[in-house]
């Protein structure tokens, strides 16, 4: 074998190899060849199995050296190569055909594919925007729902499915994995009942408030403003409702805070006994009290909303002119406020009332003036008071005057009386002397009896205290009065009556002068109606300057009656309507009631009568045995100076003293005289130290400009605790004469008294 030989051996060798790697290519791409040209890849791929086989059998050719049918062979291969390579061709012009086509369509497509990456760019662009907007409206949602205000959405079934932070924050935060009901977690009483958001919501309501309240654990609560609405998901279905929750604890506070400021603005006004009206801009009436309406005569919803020159009709009590619209000029802003001290009400029944008034406006900041409030005052009472001060003022002028009168006249009246008293002592006195004497002495008598009223209407005398009950003397003392009088008399006197702290003497003259005095204004015959009953007084009442409790005694006659012109003079003394009275009776009532802290009314009209109302303090203490007690009867004092004639007389009158040196002498006594207490200390001195002491002594009370009798006599008895004394006198403020035992005495003696009167005193007391 040659080179040549073995070259072309190998080099058919290789080809073969390279045919099956081709025909494996092939057939790898053939799946992928378009299907138009599928027939011709496999006519190709056949060709190269062909050339394949002819390979081969060159190979075997070569080896084996048969060269037959060798040219045949080799002109099939030459066939075969030549139609391979006309089927490459017309694959390849196929192929650039199919290329072209296939440009020209991806050049299309490729416009279409960048058209559509435009428009996809584009609509990623507006994706973007709209997942921008998105996250922004989520974020803006969840920033609104994440707010202060406290919300949670809840479905129909009551499950809370979502809370904010704030609504966690009060009501605690939702469980993960467990289910949470809004009845369990803040239940209210709507719960599970018509009223409840929830079904009302369902009932078709589109808001639904009410309120809820979170008891702590403190037990603080806190009170919330729950506003319900429905919760519409993306269908537009309504799933549940969305609540929102608003913190109204202070305005609660402040409601309560309110409420409880208004009961104290009641209860004030209410308790306040001054008139109060307050009233809008425009002038009409929106708050008054109980005080303003009694006084006016208007109900509370008759007055509300009335302008308020209807309701207060005022007159001017100086010049009897109207006041229109009392509010008006305030309201106006005219007058800053207007104060009438006294003026005329006229109610709606048609009573007149007298009323100080004040109206002052209310300001609201920057509003000005809101409206006026008008306060008035009942001054009845106090123009009463007024008027009884300045009658007592009066009457205790007069007073001063009367006692001073009425002492030097006791004075005189003592002269006088011994005088007659030592004249008719005379021996063989001529009968028509005598009688003439004894006439004097009846004269005298009558005067001393005027000057004792006049000493009691001056206040001569204190009242002698005791607990009492009144209502035996009470009874005593009117049908004594009435004994022989052609008046009848009711009795009205209650069984639980309060004791009294009272001088009897006293107040039986009291009662004694009224009944007196309605048995005159009942000339024809008639009832006197007396009544006593408990009485709480209340400060300024009736005229009463303090509160507290009283004994009301009334008198109430059948009689004439006063005239109204009459009444303010009636307690005057020597103020009369009768011919043949002194006026003293009424004044003398008036002075004991006064010094027994009582007050003393009267109400007449002609025609109809006339009452007396007697007030009299009740007492705390417990009354003495009885009814009541006389307090004339004393016990005589026994010893005091032994059984020795000698007296000391202290009087400030020397001719009095004269007179009764004499009559004491003629009497058997020893007298020693002294116009002064001072000498009468020194008189009784001397004699206590030289054992010569007196059997008693007769003190004068009062010594103008020098040392009166009580004082003196209390300087004699600490020299001499056992000394036996008499008070004698016209008059005095002094309590002593009423009350003469405290101060040591063991009797008195009141002027004018008669020399016999004055040893038979005496005799008494030692």
């Amino acid at each position: 074998m040659t080179v040549i030989h073995f070259i072309s051996i190998v080099m058919v060798t290789i080809g073969t190899g390279l045919m099956i790697w081709a025909i494996s290519s092939s057939l790898q791409l053939h799946r992928q060849v378009p299907v138009e040209l599928n027939r011709r890849w496999v006519l190709l791929t056949g060709l190269m199995v062909f050339f394949h086989f002819g390979y081969l059998g060159f190979i075997v050719i070569l080896i084996t050296g048969f060269s037959f049918p060798l040219e045949l062979w080799s002109a099939a291969i030459m066939l075969a190569g030549a139609c391979f390579v006309l089927l490459f061709v017309k694959l390849g012009e196929v192929t650039i055909l199919k290329t072209k086509e296939s440009g020209v369509e991806s050049g299309e497509i490729n416009q279409k594919l960048l058209a559509v990456n435009l428009a996809l760019h584009d609509e990623n662009r507006e994706k973007e925007r709209i997942g921008e907007e998105l996250r922004s409206s989520k974020a803006h949602l969840e920033n609104i729902f994440n707010s202060s205000i406290p919300l949670c959405i809840t479905s129909f079934d009551h499950l809370v499915t979502e809370a904010n932070d704030a609504y966690c924050e009060i009501f605690g935060r939702l469980p993960e994995s467990a289910e949470t009901r809004c009845y369990d977690s803040r239940p209210g009483p709507s719960c599970n009942t018509p009223r409840c958001p929830m079904a009302r919501i369902a009932g078709g309501d589109t808001e639904v408030t009410c309120e809820s309240v979170k008891v702590e654990v403190d037990g603080s609560r806190h009170h919330f403003l729950v506003t319900a609405r429905p919760f519409i998901d993306y269908d537009g279905q309504v799933t549940g409702i969305i609540e929102s929750f608003q913190d109204i604890t202070g305005l609660k506070e402040a409601e309560k805070a309110l409420a409880q400021e208004k009961d104290r603005l009641y209860v004030t006004l209410k308790s306040i006994i001054d008139g109060v009206i307050a009233t809008d801009k425009e002038g009409r009436v929106v708050v008054s009290n109980e005080a303003a309406r009694k006084m006016t005569g208007w109900s509370e919803e008759e007055i509300a909303g009335r302008k308020i020159g209807e309701v207060l009709s005022l007159r001017d009590s100086g010049t009897n002119k109207m006041i229109d619209d009392p509010a008006g000029k305030i309201l106006q802003g005219e007058k800053p406020e207007i104060i009438l001290n006294h003026c005329v009400l006229m109610a709606k029944d048609g009573w007149e009332k007298d009323v100080s008034f004040r109206v002052s406006p209310m300001t609201s900041g920057e509003q000005g003036i809101e409206g006026a409030v008008l306060v008035f005052q009942d001054i009845s009472g106090k123009i009463k008071i007024e008027k009884e001060m300045a009658r007592v003022q009066r009457l205790e002028s007069i007073g001063l005057l009367a006692g001073g009168i009425a002492h030097d006249f006791n004075n005189i009246l003592t002269a006088i009386m011994n005088n007659l008293s030592l004249a008719a002592m005379t021996p063989d006195l001529d009968e028509k002397l005598a009688k003439r004497i004894e006439s004097t002495e009846q004269a005298v008598m009558k005067a001393k009896s005027l000057t004792g009223q006049l000493l009691t209407f001056a206040k001569g005398g204190a009242p002698i205290k005791k607990v009492l009950q009144v209502g035996g003397m009470l009874r005593d003392a009117v049908e004594f009065a009435l004994h022989g009088s052609n008046v009848g008399c009711e009795f009205a006197i209650g069984d639980d009556l309060w004791p009294a702290e009272y001088d009897i003497g006293q107040m039986q003259q009291v009662v004694s002068n009224l009944v007196i005095n309605a048995d005159q204004a009942m000339e024809a015959g008639g009832v006197l109606k007396v009544t006593a009953e408990n009485h709480l007084a209340a400060e300024n009442s009736e005229g009463f300057p303090v509160q507290g409790r009283y004994l009301k005694i009334v008198f109430q006659d059948e009689g004439c009656g006063i005239a109204e012109e009459n009444l303010p003079l009636l307690f005057d003394p020597y103020y009369t309507t009768k011919a043949t009275g002194s006026g003293l009776g009424l004044a003398m009532v008036y002075s004991i009631v006064t010094r027994h802290g009582g007050q003393l009314l009267v109400d007449s009209k002609v025609g109809q009568g006339t009452v007396f109302t007697l007030f009299l303090p009740a007492s705390e203490g417990t009354p003495e045995e009885g009814d009541f007690a006389d307090s004339a009867g004393k016990e005589k004092r026994e010893g005091g100076g032994g059984a020795g004639r000698r007296v000391l007389v202290m009087d400030d009158d020397a001719e009095i003293l004269a007179l009764l040196k004499e009559f004491l002498e003629e009497e058997g006594f020893e007298a020693v005289c002294v116009d002064d207490g001072a000498a009468a200390v020194q008189e009784y001195g001397k004699a206590f130290a030289a054992g010569n002491r007196f059997a008693c002594v007769v003190m004068d009370l009062t010594v103008p400009g020098g040392l009166g009798g009580k004082d003196a006599f209390a300087m004699i008895r600490k020299l001499d605790p056992e000394v036996t004394g008499l008070v004698s006198s016209g008059y005095s403020n002094d309590p002593v004469m009423a009350d003469f035992e405290k101060f040591g005495f063991a009797g008195m003696v009141i002027k004018p008294y008669k020399g016999r009167e004055l040893v038979d005193k005496i005799y008494q007391v030692i």
